[in-house]
């Protein structure tokens, strides 16, 4: 079931990888212009980045593909294809983690703006965990687990809690 929510949603905003998001404006007045970037400044360049690259390698990946199946008959679907790759080629594994690692990032970003309980917590449970403990992680791994274990029971232990959550308008991260 979260897997499912998971993969519709992305699916739904696959072309926020492609299309990166307008810059915002910030007006300095000349008598307090700052000396350095402003938070909000440094979240954008960073967000921009992380799309930049994603896209990037997705592009990149996608060409390859297309080539790749331009020159055989019977070409894999591209899931496939990305997964021989990268289990013969380790730079191409390493370059498809990094895709998906950012993937996740702008997911997250995604979900923290628009304030999407169900898909966060689907999400910590399937996607982050995995991730967390692979990079050796302890502290995030034990706590993580913790913290998801207290989601899942916010339904029953405060239900008027869990219904505000699940309206959208009062979760935030």
């Amino acid at each position: 079931m979260s897997e499912l929510l998971i993969a519709s949603f992305v699916v739904e905003c696959a072309h926020s990888l492609v299309t990166p998001q307008p810059r915002p404006s910030y007006s300095y007045s000349t008598r307090s212009t700052p000396a350095v970037c402003s938070s909000k400044e440094i979240q954008w360049r960073a967000r921009y980045a992380n799309q930049a690259s994603a896209s990037s390698l997705r592009i990149l990946q996608n060409r390859a593909y297309k080539k790749y199946s331009e020159s055989v008959e019977d070409a894999p679907p591209f899931s496939e294809w990305c997964n021989h790759q990268a289990s013969k080629i380790p730079q191409f594994q390493f370059w498809n983690m990094i895709l998906k690692f950012e993937s996740l990032i702008l997911l997250l970003l995604r979900l923290f703006q628009e304030s999407i309980f169900r898909l966060y917590t689907a999400v910590l449970t399937v996607i982050i965990t995995p991730w967390v403990f692979a990079l050796d992680h302890s502290n995030y791994a034990r706590w993580l687990l913790v913290h998801i274990r207290d989601l899942a029971e916010l339904p029953n232990r405060h239900s008027h809690v869990y219904n505000e959550f699940m309206s959208g308008v009062k979760f935030t991260v």
